[in-house]
């Protein structure tokens, strides 16, 4: 499959996806919606274990394609935001891990799409900024009051204020801050810690988090006991078990 504006690759049950109009920052038009739309139906019918998500060149994604964006309708306009807010959905209910490699801004659109990955990694040239407010839109709304909280969510989407990267790792908007030549080696690294685990139990844990976002502490309860039940009655959880007893005992005897 071609595409013109991302990169989209399965390697090892992994997928990327890479914004990939460098020259204007990975900004987002309709043609790129279009195609990573395209690339999410792909990776439904695949048999990938995680997404791992970032830009090409010195951005992760500088948000809507401004030029695109003023030359249209404003009926245009109105489908193109309803777009983009699907697509960011179709992101985040994903039912695999979807992991945000950061590696330079992410403005507008962009950081909408972070905020929507499960976690995120980022480098020490990563900044973030959710400006709605000053272009005379209501955005991040959703997800962000989530990752940081309200009071600061609110500071944030008020002020549509540039926070770099040492500050998103002190509100917790990203996970990991490095280096940028550590990016690849980091990811990496936290996917094989994953893929070694059940898929279908990662996947279950996913569920049950965001199902129980805003339930109160007895229906996240029995969420979570129906996915425990789920994972007994329909998988091979036991021998996934043992396989993980006999781990720990290989482990204990090489320490001595």
């Amino acid at each position: 499959m071609t595409f013109n504006t991302i990169l989209f690759e399965i390697r090892d049950k992994l997928a990327y996806l890479t914004f990939n109009r460098p020259r204007v920052h990975n900004a987002i038009n309709m043609r790129m919606m279009e195609e990573v739309e395209e690339a999410l139906e792909c990776l439904d019918r695949s048999e990938a274990d995680i997404l791992v998500i970032t830009g090409a060149g010195q951005a992760f994604c500088a948000g809507a394609d401004t030029m695109e964006f003023l030359n249209m309708t404003v009926e245009e306009n109105q489908l193109f935001l309803s777009r983009f807010g699907e697509m960011v959905k179709c992101i985040q209910n994903l039912p695999i891990p979807v992991i945000g490699v950061i590696n330079g801004f992410a403005f507008g659109g962009g950081a909408e799409i972070a905020a929507a990955c499960d976690f995120r990694i980022a480098s020490r040239q990563a900044s973030f900024r959710f400006p709605g407010a000053s272009y005379g839109l209501v955005v991040s709304t959703s997800n962000l009051p989530i990752i940081v909280g309200v009071s600061k969510a609110k500071e944030i989407l008020f002020r549509s204020c540039v926070i770099s990267a040492e500050e998103a790792l002190q509100i917790q908007l990203i996970d990991h801050l490095l280096d940028e030549n550590e990016l690849v080696s980091f990811s990496e690294k936290i996917t094989k810690e994953i893929q070694a685990n059940s898929k279908v139990a990662v996947k279950k844990v996913k569920e049950v988090i965001n199902t129980g976002i805003g339930a109160s502490l007895e229906e996240r309860m029995e969420i979570e006991k129906a996915a425990n039940d789920y994972l007994v009655g329909h998988t091979n959880y036991r021998d996934t078990f043992s396989s993980f007893v006999e781990k720990r005992k290989q482990r204990k005897l090489g320490s001595k």
